[in-house]
């Protein structure tokens, strides 16, 4: 990563890649395999709320049709809390188009579980819970991926107090989108005690 900020990459539409940090000035090697057979499979490498792309690698006599199939809702947190422990608090949040509505904007640090529902009639949403770094960059704690409209996931984080960004980092080209949903204004600020 030769850029002046910190990329992430991770598997979109089914791909199996977990998301990787590549800090800048740094070069990481994602251990990606393209699985056996045809099709295409879409990597998503961007700047939280900055820049991204889409890459496609194509396997075997895939064509651009055949993408990945998915396994349903995933649920990616970057810090997870122990699943057996339970969360000091509970935020609500509905993603609509182009807005982020939690039912709090401030908690306690600690096990932050985000129950998340995709209001949309249309659109494919995810929850992306960014740390405001020193920098106004971005760190991704965790979040739900895409999720289809009227449907809904979660993911239980621990958190430290700081600032923070409840956002959607859907891009255009992935999930059938036609525009970057960040850049759409879907986010909201929040703030951890």
């Amino acid at each position: 990563n030769n850029s002046s900020k910190d990329y992430e990459i991770e598997g979109i539409e089914g791909a199996k890649l977990e998301e990787l940090l590549i800090p800048k000035g740094k070069t990481r090697s994602p251990g990606y395999t393209v699985p056996d057979g045809s099709g295409v499979h879409k990597l998503k490498c961007y700047v939280p709320g900055g820049p991204s792309t889409i890459i496609e690698l194509t396997a075997g006599d895939g064509s651009a049709g055949q993408t990945t199939s998915g396994g349903g809702e995933v649920v990616r947190p970057g810090q997870p809390a122990s699943s057996q422990k339970q969360p000091d608090t509970t935020v609500a949040v509905g993603l609509g188009d182009y807005t982020v509505t939690p039912d709090k904007t401030s908690v306690q640090a600690g096990a932050i579980r985000f129950i998340v529902t995709n209001i949309s009639k249309k659109e494919s949403h995810e929850l992306a819970v960014l740390k405001v770094k020193d920098d106004g960059s971005f760190e991704n704690k965790g979040e739900v991926e895409p999720i289809g409209p009227e449907q809904g996931g979660a993911v239980t984080l621990d958190l430290e107090p700081g600032a923070y960004k409840l956002a959607c980092l859907v891009t255009k080209g992935e999930e059938g989108s036609t525009v970057d949903h960040y850049q759409q204004g879907m986010h909201t600020d929040f703030r951890v005690e």
